[in-house]
């Protein structure tokens, strides 16, 4: 995301009044992270709209001819419509999750105590600055990520409301983490402790599994998700849902599903001074202020011309985020991108990381960082198999065909034949190097069901 919206650091000098009745100094900085997944696909969403016209929908054309035809909009209480080119001022093909218009997606985030502050988009996706950060919304899933004492998880009852009315009628993945909160005490329920948090998470999901990540007496990170499945969420009587095998749809993006995350504390307050605004000095605000902060502080540097150039437009599928709260008393700040990491270059995804890793720390100068790099990983077509067709696997074959499997379970393309036993090439990882200047503490693998977590946590020499 390009740092136009930047303007969201001034919601981090002080907090914002939705969800702050005053300020004591001690803004909580670290983000509330949700990923909730209706489908496997931007384009699976499309074929299940197609495949069953008789679904109450927020996406369908007036002479039900196609998608591509002219949409309409339906307020998830089906009293009013809306024309989508009209609502969202754009031509592009709008359906699933980003038929929404901004004023339901504005309701639901009063559960949330935030507002929108703007909203860019291009041809995948729309993405919501946020007076606590930000919201990106595709076809087939949501991000919601918060910060300062928000209740996020308020959220998930409307947002699978909303999700449902438009024929969404299923979760089949959810993600959120966290890192350890700087003034837990100050948070709002659920969010007052991890185990409260999971209850939640539990009472709405099934098969969710809740981890621990580093020193539970030191900083540390949490996460809950569940495995991809046809439906996770939980109601009382509900039937289960015909296996659909959804995960074997194609993937839009056809590339390696790469999230990474950096969480940095105790940042320079010489660094940080360049992120207030001095009314003194004549600084212009809000987009005008925020490239001045772009050049000024060195963010526009971390990626490439090529990529800044594809920024406002959020790089086709992928996005990155960054949010900074300066003060000392409470100094923190973020970078999450999904922009590949090294794509088309000759340089591996472990160095192209380091390079990453060493240009944003270079802007913030933290003395503590906490690095989380989520990366699909290599599943065997004969594992595919196995996983979703138990009975029809003869488990004594010996050629194995591999396929890319991203943490959405899609198939994206074919790897190299491999002959022999059940071992295949191990899963692949993004190895978190040292960073010069830092002395790495932890660093811990976890390998989920199609991709790995990637943990690692450095402090100042």
């Amino acid at each position: 995301m390009k740092l136009e919206e930047i303007a969201h650091l001034n919601s981090s000098f002080q907090p914002a009044s939705s969800s702050e009745e005053y300020y004591t100094g001690q803004f909580e900085g670290p983000e509330k992270l949700l990923e909730l997944w209706f489908s496997p696909s931007a384009e699976s969403v499309r074929q299940q709209l197609r495949s069953n016209s008789s679904t109450p929908s927020l996406s369908s054309s007036p002479d039900d001819s196609s998608l591509g035809a002219r949409q309409i909009c339906y307020s998830p209480n089906g009293t009013s419509r809306v024309d989508l080119e009209q609502e969202f001022d754009d031509t592009y093909d709008r359906y699933g999750l980003r038929t929404v218009s901004r004023k339901v997606w504005e309701d639901m985030l009063e559960l949330v105590h935030c507002q929108v502050l703007s909203l860019i988009k291009n041809e995948q996706v729309d993405s919501y600055l946020l007076s606590e950060s930000s919201m990106f919304v595709y076809p087939h899933k949501l991000i919601l990520k918060t910060c300062g004492t928000t209740t996020l998880l308020a959220a998930v009852p409307r947002i699978i409301e909303i999700a449902s009315s438009l024929g969404l009628v299923r979760v089949w993945r959810v993600f959120y983490s966290r890192k350890s909160f700087m003034f837990p005490d100050l948070q709002k329920a659920p969010h007052r402790n991890w185990s409260d948090e999971v209850a939640y998470l539990d009472g709405w999901f099934n098969n969710g599994a809740a981890y621990t990540v580093g020193k539970t007496n030191g900083d540390h990170w949490f996460l809950y998700l569940t495995p991809p499945q046809d439906n996770c969420i939980k109601i009382e009587g509900q039937a289960p849902a015909e296996p659909a095998y959804q995960s074997l749809v194609e993937d839009d993006d056809d590339m390696d599903d790469v999230t990474v995350e950096i969480l940095m504390t105790e940042l320079c307050p010489k660094a940080m001074d360049k992120f207030y605004h001095h009314a003194e000095a004549n600084q212009p605000e809000a987009g005008p202020g925020g490239k001045d902060v772009e050049k000024i502080t060195g963010l526009g540097s971390i990626y490439d011309d090529a990529i800044n150039r594809l920024l406002p437009f959020l790089a086709l599928w992928n996005y990155y985020t960054i949010h900074v709260t300066p003060e000392e008393s409470c100094s923190y700040a973020s970078f999450e991108t999904t922009v590949p990491l090294a794509k088309g270059e000759d340089v591996s995804e472990s160095k192209a990381l380091s390079q990453l890793i060493k240009q944003v720390t270079d802007v913030f100068q933290p003395g503590k960082f906490t690095v989380t790099v989520f990366n699909s990983h290599v599943e065997t077509h004969f594992e595919n198999i196995q996983r979703h067709h138990p009975d029809s696997v003869n488990n004594h074959s010996r050629v194995y065909t591999p396929y890319h499997h991203d943490r959405r379970g899609n198939q994206a393309r074919s790897r190299a034949n491999y002959e022999g036993d059940s071992e295949v090439a191990p899963p692949k990882s993004i190895y978190i190097h040292d960073i010069k200047g830092y002395r790495k503490t932890d660093r811990i693998l976890y390998e989920f069901e199609g991709y790995n977590l990637n943990f690692a946590h450095f402090v100042r020499r």
